[in-house]
């Protein structure tokens, strides 16, 4: 199994060091990490990693680069987790755009406010439960308690109504971490919410507003891992054989000790 992560902007060397932990630790042997920037690399991938950075340049690269249609059809079809900028990228509607808007893949029926929680300097940390129905088989895996460190930073949110139930959204929209809000945050034209998800689910897409790659904690990677293989064992699997990636992956000794924060 192959899983790319979107290297054009951002993020993405926390990631790839996190994913191959959690590939060790679920004891994923033919687990490949790669650095994905192309259409022709993003195809022979089984599942995508798109990390926080910057998602209205993220857009503007992969228009640039003929990679944007390439991420629309691979995220309709194939297991793919976007973080921060990435869950923006990601959603279908979005708050707070850039004026003239922006460009999306679109393929989660989420809206996504997008600077929810401030500029930077309102960037945060906070302790959340742990979802225990996802975690559960993790947790017996890879070492965690009820809790994990979340880490917000010019953090966006999923916007959800205080009349939905509390884990669904719409569609097939599963809201698996919400953070109630210490105060209702008006978003204009008289709406406001009392709490916002920060972590969702939807079919084959996982999406998250804060950074497990900047922390120690491999859970969330190794939930992505095991969604990639479920898929990839459903059927999911890139038809045909398995296509030779253009470049040599890096190896795990070349990939730095990314975490910095205890």
């Amino acid at each position: 199994m192959r899983v790319g992560v979107l290297a054009i902007q951002g993020g993405f060397a926390e990631h790839i060091s996190h994913l191959k932990k959690a590939g060790v630790a679920l004891a994923e042997k033919e687990l490949e990490v790669v650095e994905v920037r192309t259409a022709e690399e993003l195809d022979c991938c089984d599942a995508l990693v798109i990390p926080g950075g910057e998602s209205t340049c993220m857009a503007h690269i992969c228009k640039t680069n003929d990679l944007l249609e390439p991420l629309r059809d691979f995220c309709s079809t194939r297991p793919v987790w976007g973080t921060c900028a990435g869950m923006i990228f990601l959603a279908k509607s979005i708050q707070g755009s850039k004026e003239g808007g922006q460009l999306l893949i679109g393929n989660m029926d989420i809206t996504v406010n997008r600077n929810f929680f401030g500029n930077q300097v309102h960037s945060f940390e906070t302790s959340m439960a742990t979802p225990g129905s996802h975690f559960d088989e993790i947790n017996s895996k890879v070492h965690g308690g009820d809790t994990f460190r979340a880490v917000f930073i010019r953090a966006p949110a999923i916007i959800m109504s205080d009349n939905e139930e509390q884990e669904k959204g719409k569609g097939e929209v599963e809201y698996i971490s919400i953070l109630r809000l210490d105060e209702p945050a008006s978003l204009g034209e008289g709406q406001t919410v009392s709490r916002v998800a920060v972590a969702a689910k939807q079919n084959h897409i996982l999406v998250t507003a804060f950074h497990p790659e900047l922390t120690s904690d491999i859970r969330w990677h190794a939930l992505f891992v095991q969604m990639a293989r479920d898929h990839c064992g459903a059927g999911g699997k890139v038809q045909g054989a398995v296509k030779e990636f253009p470049k040599a992956p890096l190896p795990l000794a070349d990939i730095p000790d990314m975490p910095i924060l205890c």
